[in-house]
């Protein structure tokens, strides 16, 4: 630990903090905040600001529940070290001696692959987020697997796959014979008093004190769509609070111990701690604010993001949804643990803020992160305009469809994604995918848009005729990396 550093000081420095959180809060246009510190074992911060529901003005607390996005990842690769600390899975062995049910397209991805590769993200699965954008609540991920395309070779890039996670909640289900939501509960909250932490939107709605989730539209704060998250059990789906994640993170600053109590050993849990694939994301910083070179060597390790933030070594994992924002960091060195809940995606205070908490802690000269978030946010916002003024671009004006509407109706099927069913109401198309129903406006030719009520997302697609002119199926872009998918017409 820093000769400048310990317990004491770092109390005295965070004085002032708490008007900083009003200030921050109020030029972002944050709605509501919760914030966690520990040092030492002790949790010496955990407080509530602003509204976790503007209407009602009903104040966050360090006991508000708000949804922690993919930080649910760091819970997931902490239950797979129990799992090899039960016999039950090695950490270098193929995955397919304990799951052969998990089956990739590439027969030697399939003879090799490792639980470390499917937690690194480095398996040469790209994303392909589209195999869950049907939000249906009885999706199997591994079913899917191997009807999907690699975009990189085996173990040589990181490439962020939220189904690899998913995946693995599926392989704890299947090796301990209990649900995902089973497992953790008694293996991690239970054992860390994790009351306040819950697998699904519908049991935090239960609850009286939960974030209500907020985003901008038209330069004004509105309710976001809240979408159940339990599709996303592994990777995305987990609800907590301050005051329980300070626990969370006390537990992996202590190596694995509880109350003195190992819940699993140290060479197992620091295991999710170190990096898996080197070349890893890059940080935000480095894009608005290269001159200072603030951090270095980031990387992915299993369920965190390593990284040295101004020499410091550190570990993070951010989660971000339609409506909220958090992050997730210890400092293992220096025994600091931070954990920051926002309810908007409109900021990235829930993420940035961590670094001005390590350089209050640390002494550190103090840098404008409220300007940063605002430059980033900027950033954000022209480069979904540019993109949309260039599919604009791309629109050939003046064009009509081939056939009549009434020939699109129907199922469309591809065995990795969600049916598409399309039916004709008072003249006008329309789509059922997974829980959406969208109208489909035409674009040009047989290109058509449909834009779904999350994310701001819109949906690209052609359908395609055969020889004899019958429309035989529609293409859709569900992967950026790769060439459109083909969905049979049934």
């Amino acid at each position: 630990m820093s000769k400048t550093f310990n317990l004491q000081t770092a109390k005295e420095r965070l004085a002032g903090l708490d008007a900083y959180l009003e200030e921050a809060i109020t030029k972002r246009r944050v709605p509501g905040l919760g914030i966690s510190i520990v040092v030492d074992n002790e949790i010496i911060y955990s407080k509530g600001f602003g509204f976790r529901d503007l209407k009602k003005q009903e104040k966050v607390t360090k006991d508000t529940i708000f949804p922690i996005g993919s930080t649910t990842k760091s819970f997931t690769s902490t239950a797979i070290a129990m799992l090899v600390e039960d016999g039950l899975l090695e950490w270098d062995k193929p995955i397919k001696n304990y799951c052969p049910e998990l089956k990739f397209k590439d027969p030697y991805i399939n003879e090799n692959v490792t639980i470390r590769d499917i937690l690194g993200h480095r398996t040469g699965m790209p994303g392909h987020d589209f195999v869950w954008f049907g939000f249906e609540q009885n999706l199997t991920y591994m079913d899917k697997i191997q009807y999907l395309d690699t975009t990189k070779p085996f173990r040589t890039t990181f490439q962020y796959c939220n189904l690899m996670y998913c995946s693995t909640a599926e392989i704890i289900e299947k090796l301990t014979g209990k649900s995902y939501y089973e497992f953790v509960t008694e293996r991690i909250l239970k054992p860390l008093g994790m009351k306040k932490t819950f697998f699904s939107r519908e049991k935090v709605k239960k609850e009286v004190n939960y974030a209500t989730l907020y985003k901008e539209e038209e330069g004004k704060i509105v309710e976001s769509p809240d979408i159940e998250l339990a599709i996303g059990k592994g990777s995305g789906n987990i609800n907590s609070t301050a005051e329980d994640m300070a626990k969370f993170l006390r537990f992996h600053l202590n190596k694995g111990k509880v109350n003195g109590k190992e819940l699993v050993s140290e060479a197992n849990l620091v295991k999710t701690h170190q990096p898996a694939t080197i070349a890893g994301p890059r940080s935000m910083l480095d894009d608005v604010y290269p001159q200072e070179k603030l951090v270095h060597y980031q990387s992915y390790a299993h369920g965190w993001i390593c990284e040295f933030y101004r020499g410091y070594r550190t570990n993070y994992h951010a989660g971000s949804y339609p409506g909220c924002c958090h992050v997730a960091c210890f400092l293992p060195d220096l025994n600091i643990g931070i954990d920051i809940l926002t309810n908007t995606l409109e900021s990235f205070l829930g993420h940035i803020l961590q670094y001005h908490i390590i350089d209050r802690l640390l002494g550190l000269e103090q840098i404008d992160y409220l300007a940063i978030d605002e430059t980033i946010m900027n950033i954000m916002k022209e480069q979904g305009k540019k993109g949309e003024e260039a599919k604009e671009k791309e629109r050939i004006k003046n064009t009509k469809h081939s056939r009549p509407l009434k020939d699109y109706v129907g199922k469309y099927q591809h065995p990795a994604y969600s049916t598409f069913e399309f039916k004709l109401k008072e003249g006008k198309l329309f789509m059922d995918f997974g829980i959406h129903t969208n109208e489909v406006t035409h674009f040009h030719y047989d290109t058509f848009e449909i834009k779904l009520d999350i994310f701001g997302a819109s949906i690209m697609i052609t359908f395609e005729t055969n020889q004899k002119g019958i429309v035989h199926g529609l293409k859709i872009q569900t992967e950026p990396a790769l060439e459109p998918a083909f969905f049979k017409k049934v």
